[in-house]
Formats: structure tokens, C-alpha cells, sequence
């Protein structure tokens, strides 16, 4: 009866095992195919990411397209490297498969063959596959939209400008007339995932009135129906009010000289020289390249969140820095009735106010709500009041409380305020120059000089 018993249990656990084998062999196979199947995809996606890396892409339905097989080719690679590394650690016997012992005979027998015989925890379906092999097979025609793109006729575009700028050309102005200095400068350039964009820089200088002079530095992203102007005068339009009658000249200003460019062809040291800087700026004002346009392409919660800036700016727009200078007495707000005071204030040299805004930069806290932090004169920042966290009125009061702060401390010469929120910030500087103070001679010094000539007399 022994004998019986275990013939039958021997006859079990061989016809198990060669059915494992049976099934394991098929199943590897399979999964090799679809590992195969897999790479090609891989490649195909790879293929379209690189031929299309630095193609000026100006439609935003094709910088859409391009996230969507990035992140496809993303996913891709690291589920082959997750298939490589459970590969080589089952080659090195690094891992364990968790099955459940069984309390009868062929269980225990089956347990002990399968880690020799057993499939592999973690493979991949066809299903997962055939979504790739999708992805893949659209590149096709996304290479072709975007190659078509490229292709670019003066006639659909509404400016110039943007023809010139799109064809890779470079826009350049300088013009002295006695005094006055105006500058302006235009470029673009493609930078991967935010497609073409271009960089307004427009100096002028008054070396007789000081308070006239500024300068404007705009980058934003680049389309066929992009008005670089008007762009530059809404966001001139947004600053406090204080900067109003600059920001107007500086409208007036831009639209006259934008007519009057002169139209260079950059060599190729010129070209890489603007995109690493292009692409490390943009990096650092712009996180993700797609906020605010919705679709559901946004990549963190923050960028779903609006504020002040958001609403000032078009969202093209991702830097605005503007620099003037100011008189100090304009904004003391003790000169009517500290007399002392006024004098000091008054004997000041103007003041250089800077201001930088980036409407789309993600906080790097998880703190959502506005928030302004002040530099101190140790160089640290802290929270001033609560009535600061309004961004409209950091913009009125901050030339006022960069004189008060000028004035408690007079060895001071740099004030700076920060306005925060999870999607945007801006930066307000206000600088003073130093200036030697040429200090009268002692009485007695005098005194004694005089003396000492007489003495030699």
C-alpha cells in the first residue's frame, strides 16, 4: 500500500513539474516577445523625442503632444530597467519568491522545484505593451506636424517680427541722440519642452535727468499670432502705479524703435552661448511649461493655482524685470515735519529700484498662501506685517519702506522685500549708492596750520 502511495506521489510531482516546465518555457518565451516588442517601441518613442528636441515648436497642441510621448517614453524606460534589474536578480539568486507552504506531500515537492522551474513575479502583460507600441506609432506623424511646422511662410504671420525671430535671426537697435541712449535687443531660440522662446532687453539712458532712465527685460513663449509689443505694454501696464508715466514712455518708446531693428544672422558660438542661457533661466522662472493652460497636463497641484500675478500677466509670459531709479524725498514720509530729516533725505543720491516678476515659479514650500518676506540688515529675511501679504500693496510701500529703513539706519544700502505664493513671487530691490561724505577740517587743525605758516613766515 506504501508503495502504491508513493508511486502515485511521485507520479503527481513529475507530471507537475513537466507541466511547470511546460508553462514556464511558454511563458518566458511570451515574455520575451513582449520585452522585444517593448525595446522597439522604446526606440521609436526615443527616436521622436530626439529628432524633435530643438524643432521651434509654436502650436501648443503639438508641446501637449511631445509631453504626452515623453512621459510614455519615461514610463517605457523604467519598466525595462525594472525588467533588467529582476532579471539579474534572479541570475544571482538575490531574490525569493513568497509562496505559501502546503500542508500535503506534492506541495512541498512543487515548492522545492519551482524556484529552478517558477515564472517571474513582476511580468509584463500585452495589454501594457500594445499601449506603447500606440504611442510609438503616432510619433509618425507628430515628427511630420512638427517638421511641417518649421516650414515657415512670412505670409501667416501677423508681424515681422515674428518672422524674423522664428527663422532664427536675431533683432538689434542702438541709437545715441546727445544725452539719451536707447538700446534694444530681440532673440529666440527653441529650448526642449517650452518651444520657441524669445527675450526682450531695452535699455534707456538719460545722463542728464537720472530719474528718466530704465530698462526692460521680458521673456515669453513665441507663436505665429504673438504681438511682442503689445505683450510688453500690458505687462508694463501691471506695475504700481508709482512706475506708471515710466512704464508709458517705455510702451512709446519700444513701439517706435521695434520698426527701426536691424536684422542679424548669429554665428554658431553666438547661438549655444543664448540657448545655455535661455534654458537655464527658464528652468529656474518656469517649472512645468504647461501651467495654466489646463487639459488636465499639469504635473503638481501648484500649478492649478492662480494668483495676483497670474492675472496680471498673459500666460505666455514667464519673466518681467524692470529697473528705474527714483528720488528718495518722494517717498520720506517724515519730510513734511522733521526738518533734519528732509535735509539728510534730500542730500541723497536717487535710488535704483529693481523689480523681477515670475508668474509661473513654484514655491518650494507647501505652504499655499501668499505670503512677503523682508531682508533684513543682517542679510536674513523675516515676515514683516500681515497687511504686507497683498502683493498690490508691497508694490505701493515698498520704495516708502526702503527710505525709512535708509534713514533708522544710515550705513545701510540695500532693502529688499519678496512677495511668495505656491505658483508665482515677485521681487522688489531698492539700492543706494554709496558716495563718499567729504568731511570739513577741525578748527583746530586749521588753527594749528595757520600758526605753523606764520612760524616759516
Amino acid at each position: 500500500m506504501a508503495d502504491m502511495v508513493g508511486s502515485a506521489v511521485v507520479q503527481e510531482v513529475v507530471s507537475g513539474a513537466f507541466s511547470l516546465m511546460r508553462n514556464n518555457h511558454e511563458e518566458m518565451a511570451s515574455q520575451s516577445h513582449l520585452i522585444e516588442r517593448l525595446k522597439w517601441a522604446h526606440l521609436e518613442l526615443e527616436l521622436a523625442l530626439e529628432r524633435t528636441q530643438r524643432m521651434p515648436m509654436i502650436e501648443v497642441s503639438l508641446l501637449k503632444m511631445r509631453m504626452m510621448i515623453k512621459q510614455a517614453f519615461q514610463e517605457s524606460r523604467d519598466l525595462l530597467y525594472k525588467q533588467q534589474t529582476l532579471r539579474v536578480n534572479l541570475e544571482d539568486g538575490a531574490t525569493k519568491q513568497g509562496v505559501t507552504l502546503a500542508p500535503s506531500l506534492p506541495n512541498r515537492i512543487m515548492h522545492a522545484v519551482k524556484p529552478f522551474f517558477g515564472t517571474e513575479k513582476g511580468s509584463i502583460s500585452g495589454s501594457c505593451v500594445r499601449r506603447f507600441e500606440m504611442f510609438a506609432q503616432k510619433t509618425d506623424k507628430f515628427v511630420r506636424d512638427v517638421e511641417s511646422g518649421c516650414s515657415l511662410a512670412p505670409y501667416r504671420f501677423s508681424s515681422p517680427l515674428i518672422t524674423q525671430l522664428l527663422e532664427g535671426k536675431y533683432l538689434h537697435h542702438n541709437m545715441v541722440n546727445g544725452s539719451q541712449t536707447r538700446t534694444l535687443s530681440i532673440f529666440s531660440c527653441c529650448v526642449e519642452d517650452y518651444g520657441v522662446l524669445g527675450t526682450v532687453i531695452f535699455y534707456f539712458k538719460d545722463l542728464k535727468t537720472p530719474t528718466k532712465c530704465f530698462s526692460l527685460s521680458l521673456m515669453l513663449r513665441l507663436s505665429e499670432s504673438t504681438d511682442i509689443v503689445g505683450i510688453s505694454t500690458k505687462c508694463l501696464q501691471s506695475l504700481e502705479p508709482q512706475l506708471n508715466s515710466l512704464a508709458g514712455v517705455a510702451s512709446e518708446e519700444l513701439a517706435g524703435i521695434s520698426t527701426q531693428v536691424n536684422i542679424l544672422t548669429p554665428g554658431p558660438a553666438l547661438r549655444e552661448l543664448v540657448f545655455n542661457a535661455t534654458n537655464n533661466a527658464i528652468r529656474g522662472f518656469r517649472q512645468e511649461p504647461l501651467c495654466c493652460i489646463g487639459d488636465g497636463f499639469q504635473t503638481s497641484a501648484k500649478s492649478m493655482l492662480s494668483s495676483q500675478l497670474t492675472e496680471w500677466f498673459p500666460e505666455q509670459v514667464s519673466c518681467l524685470g524692470f529697473d528705474c531709479f527714483i528720488s528718495a524725498a518722494e517717498y520720506n514720509l517724515h519730510s513734511s515735519t522733521v526738518e533734519t530729516n528732509r535735509n539728510t533725505i534730500n542730500a541723497w543720491p536717487i535710488l535704483e529700484l529693481s523689480v523681477l516678476f515670475l508668474p509661473h515659479r513654484l514655491s518650494q514650500t507647501e505652504d499655499d498662501k501668499c505670503c512677503t518676506y523682508e531682508l533684513t540688515a543682517g542679510g536674513k529675511y523675516r515676515r514683516p506685517c500681515k497687511w504686507l501679504s497683498e502683493l498690490s500693496k508691497v508694490a505701493a510701500y515698498v520704495p516708502y519702506l526702503a527710505v525709512a529703513s535708509f534713514n533708522l539706519e544710515p550705513e545701510r544700502t540695500e532693502y529688499e522685500m519678496i512677495w511668495c505664493s505656491a505658483h508665482g513671487n515677485a521681487r522688489y530691490n531698492v539700492s543706494k549708492p554709496i558716495t563718499e561724505v567729504k568731511r570739513a577740517p577741525k578748527v583746530g587743525a586749521g588753527s594749528k596750520t595757520r600758526r605753523l605758516s606764520k612760524r616759516k613766515r
